[in-house]
Formats: C-alpha cells, sequence, structure tokens
C-alpha cells in the first residue's frame, strides 16, 4: 500500500463493513476506530517499508492488549491488566498490521457458543472457537484475522465460512500474552480470503524475514517455486458421522490436483487415527483444570456454562498417571503421522465432517482436527465449494512439522473455490 492515505482508507473500508453488516454477523467483541485510525494516518506518514503495512487485522479476544485484559469469551473479570501487548500482536503492529479490534468467540475457547453468525447462512453456525474472527474475514470486514486452536477453533470455521485458516506447528508462533486452556495443545492460528497473507504474517511471526522470534529452520524455507508435488488423500469414510457432501469434496479436489500435475496417492487411514479422542481428553483435562479451576471456583453464581464446568470437573478427578500416558501416546502418534507421510509432501483430508450445522446451539464437531492439534503439525483448511444446501466445504492440507513454510508458500497455487457469502462488504 503505497498511495498517500491507503491505509487509512483501507482502515476506514473496515470501519463501513463492520457498520454494514456487524449488526447481522456479530462477529466483533470491541473495535478501536479511533486508534485504527490514529495509527494508520502514522504508517501513512512513514516513508520506510514495513512487511505488512496496512494489513487490517481483527484479533480473538484471547491475547492482551496493553491496558486491557482479553475477555475470553466468558462473564469473569480479570483484575490483572496488562501493562503490554501480547508477542503476536507487538510483532505484528511492529510490521505495519493495524489492529482493529477484537472478535468474538465460545466460552473459555470451548463448546458454549457465541452470538456470530455464519455470513452464508445467518441460521447456521460459523463454527468456533474462534466465531468472530473467522466470520469477520468471510463476510469481508477485515482481510484477515488471528484466532486459536485447542482442538478444531481454526481449521472447523474457516471450512464453515468458506475462507482459508491456518494453523501454525506447534510451538512456533509466540504465545506470550496468549490465554491458555491447555498448554500442550494451544496454537494461534490465522484466517484469511487471500492466501498469500499467511506467508508473508508467517514470516513476520518466526523471524525469517528479521521480526519476531527467530525459530525458524532450514526445513521451513520453501522449495523454489512451483514443483510437481506427491499428495497422499486420505480416504475417511470410516470416520464416524462424515457426510457424503465432504467426501465428495476430497474426491473433487484430488482430481483438481492430478490435473494441475500433481501425483496422487489414496490412502486408506489407518484404525489408529479414528480413536484419538481419548488421548486428547486425558491431556486436555487436567490442564483446563490446572488453568481454570481455581477460577471456576472463583466464580460461583457466575452464568458460566455446564461445557467448560463439566471439563474442569473431569480434570479434578484425573489420575497422573492417565495424563502421562496421554502426553506418553502424544509422542507416539506424532511418529506415526510422520510414518504416514511416507514420501508425500502434503496429506489431504476434509475439514470438518459435513458442512455448518444448522441453528446456534452448536459449534460442530471437532473430530477432523483433532489429531493434528494433538501431534501439532501445520495444517490449512481451503475453501472448496458448497454442500447440496449451499453450505461452504472446505478441504484441509497437512504438512510435515516445520514444514509450514514449504506448505504457505504451495498454497496460493492449489486448487480452491471460493463462494462469496450472502452477507458481504461491498
Amino acid at each position: 500500500m503505497e498511495e498517500k492515505g491507503s491505509v487509512k482508507r483501507a482502515v476506514e473500508r473496515c470501519l463501513a463493513a463492520i457498520e454494514q453488516l456487524d449488526g447481522h454477523v456479530l462477529a466483533w467483541e470491541t473495535v478501536f476506530a479511533e486508534e485504527a485510525l490514529h495509527q494508520a494516518e502514522e504508517l501513512d506518514r512513514e516513508e520506510r517499508p514495513r512487511p505488512l503495512k496496512g494489513l487490517v487485522v481483527g484479533l480473538k479476544d484471547v491475547f492482551d492488549l496493553a491496558g486491557r485484559p482479553p475477555g475470553n469469551g466468558a462473564p469473569v473479570k480479570s483484575d490483572r491488566v496488562p501493562k503490554e501487548d501480547a508477542a503476536l500482536v507487538r510483532q505484528l503492529r511492529s510490521a505495519g498490521a493495524v489492529i482493529l479490534g477484537t472478535t468474538k468467540l465460545t466460552e473459555f475457547c470451548w463448546y458454549r457458543p457465541t452470538v456470530t453468525r455464519n455470513p452464508h447462512h445467518l441460521d447456521h453456525t460459523p463454527g468456533g472457537s474462534s466465531s468472530g474472527s473467522a466470520a469477520a474475514v468471510a463476510a469481508g470486514m477485515v482481510p484477515f484475522a488471528v484466532g486459536t486452536q485447542t482442538n478444531g477453533s481454526v481449521i472447523r470455521p474457516a471450512s464453515f465460512c468458506g475462507i482459508y485458516g491456518f494453523k501454525p506447528t506447534f510451538g512456533i508462533v509466540d504465545t506470550l500474552g496468549m490465554t491458555h486452556i491447555s498448554r500442550s495443545l494451544d496454537h494461534p492460528g490465522f484466517f484469511t480470503r487471500e492466501p498469500e497473507w499467511l506467508l508473508r504474517v508467517f514470516d513476520v511471526l518466526t523471524g525469517y524475514g528479521g521480526a519476531g522470534t527467530a525459530v525458524v529452520t532450514e526445513r521451513n524455507r520453501p522449495s523454489g517455486g512451483s514443483r510437481r508435488l506427491k499428495v497422499g488423500v486420505l480416504d475417511t469414510s470410516p470416520m464416524e458421522g462424515i457426510t457424503p457432501d465432504v467426501l465428495a469434496a476430497v474426491g473433487r479436489y484430488a482430481e483438481a490436483l492430478a490435473a494441475q500435475g500433481h501425483a496422487i496417492r489414496e490412502m486408506r487411514v489407518p484404525d489408529w487415527f479414528l480413536n484419538v479422542k481419548m488421548t486428547f481428553e486425558s491431556i486436555f483435562h487436567p490442564e483446563v483444570y490446572s488453568l481454570l479451576g481455581d477460577v471456576l471456583a472463583a466464580a460461583e453464581g457466575l452464568p458460566i456454562g455446564p461445557e467448560i464446568r463439566w471439563v474442569v470437573e473431569q480434570g479434578a478427578k484425573a489420575s497422573i498417571q492417565s495424563y502421562l500416558e496421554g502426553l506418553r501416546r502424544k509422542d507416539e502418534l506424532t511418529w506415526q503421522v510422520t510414518e504416514l507421510f511416507g514420501d508425500c509432501d502434503l496429506l489431504v483430508l476434509p475439514s470438518t465432517l459435513g458442512p455448518a450445522p444448522k441453528g446456534l446451539s452448536s459449534t460442530g464437531n471437532p473430530a477432523m482436527s483433532t489429531l493434528s492439534s494433538i501431534v501439532g503439525l501445520p495444517c490449512a483448511s481451503i475453501p472448496f465449494g458448497t454442500s447440496a444446501d449451499g453450505l461452504p466445504l472446505g478441504v484441509q492440507v497437512w504438512a510435515r512439522k516445520y514444514h509450514d513454510r514449504h506448505l504457505l508458500s504451495v498454497l496460493p497455487e492449489l486448487p480452491a473455490q471460493q463462494v462469496r457469502p450472502r452477507y458481504f462488504a461491498e
């Protein structure tokens, strides 16, 4: 964005879109209009380039902002007032991004839904827990938003809302100042309609471009241009609850990849792939209890949902033996997934079991994301057409751990079919 005043105009367009649409979609918790316009004016006065200059960003309300504690989608209000922004926010701002505001989420990033609606069909869920971030991007209110994923909270809403979602390798992006509910499973994640932004943001956050924490390794460097990929397409038809719509979408996606010249290998998922929920829960429940047990105990009488209370209760009952067994199984699954890749560059599977469910009482089933969250590999949801009812579908692409840059550098070249939602900023 090099034209005079271009950053301010970008912010003004986003504010106008929020004014036009958020009364229907309900994606935003707080909008920082004056602050964003002030930052935009400062960026417009600068002559030096910044890698993300003018990128307007929505931020899931789980990150520290100086003077503003995150709300975490919960009625519990923290007495802690952050003295500085979360590390990820500092890196984005330093690179020239403008934080427009905070987006809504499910209660404590878990299953109790927020009020946000799907811009494609308002009577359907946008997914969760990063509901507002996904819906804001899908509706064109911002070009980019930050979310988090513990189980399926980036991949699922990206698929339901018909946009790109990306979850990086576990631990590769700094989470200082991010609210945790499970330190072994929490990942930051990102949403956009334009996949080229994902690599640029990732480079800023990992220090590849000279900013942030320099954790990028040679394995993470791009291969250098387009090339013929070996892609394993997983037959997930044995998954309980999977719908014909998503299986057909993956079949069409494999055909589109083959038409691009990529080598396709059809692979049946092994039995262990289908039975990872217990491993997830054996880690998740006690970690949630350790982080939220005291918070919920002190919040007796507040309208906190039964979903997160049940998780805390299960965590309180968990034994150290079952927790350690979960961590051991996590390591075992990591090796099994590595072997599953074989000589493939990427693996393809559905992003979700089906399209967005009707109603706002559930954010959908995260089962298609559980394994990738346990083992912490990088994955993306790519929009690919619609269901028979006209709801967006997504195809999920996995890369090996620490091969984030390879995935992101080929992502814009991979097949995609984005559909504009009914509620979209003109």
